[in-house]
């Protein structure tokens, strides 16, 4: 049997994609506007409020944190921006900033990358970075073409922010 096991169907073909969660259509992703009034929801608020990004949802999210100590799953808000321009990037990169760059949370690729950053003593926040599913749809389309040929590289970011808990503080 083709693809036994590694989520191919029989035929040896990639099953589609599962739907994205969006605003509207997903109750994780609560109105803009109800951003808990917690130090991850202000900081998420400001964010919205001096970078000028059209985010669009929010939503809770886990992710894992990495010390000197060990990890930690982070339970947390997230926020979502698809398909944004470089100088919304940089708004977002501008904002993060004034807070120290965690040195156990880097990773960078070809299509994605990650900056963690320590906000105070409690709170963390991740910024995944990666190219948007339409510029890696037309380099597919086109197997000659790659990152130089595309002129306005479009963006999808994810901020997630949360509080560490008290054994790696």
């Amino acid at each position: 049997m083709v693809g036994a096991g590694n989520g191919c169907k029989d035929n040896g073909t990639i099953p589609p994609p599962l739907p994205v969660k969006s605003p509207g259509n997903d109750p994780a992703y609560p109105d803009l506007d109800q951003v808990p009034d917690d130090s991850v929801g202000q900081i998420l608020q400001n964010l919205i409020d001096n970078s000028g990004v059209a985010f669009e949802g929010q939503g809770t999210t886990q992710f894992a944190w990495h010390t000197d100590e060990g990890e930690e799953e982070v339970e947390g808000s997230r926020l979502e921006a698809k398909e944004i321009e470089s100088e919304d990037v940089a708004a977002i990169d501008s904002f993060f900033n004034q807070y120290d760059v965690s040195m156990n949370n880097i990773s960078d690729g070809t299509v994605v990358g990650l900056l963690g950053y320590e906000v105070n003593d409690e709170v963390v926040c991740v910024v995944v970075k990666s190219v948007s599913e339409a510029d890696l749809e037309a380099m597919e389309d086109n197997e000659e073409m790659d990152f130089a040929d595309l002129e306005d590289t479009m963006t999808d970011v994810v901020v997630e922010c949360g509080e560490l808990s008290s054994l790696l503080r």
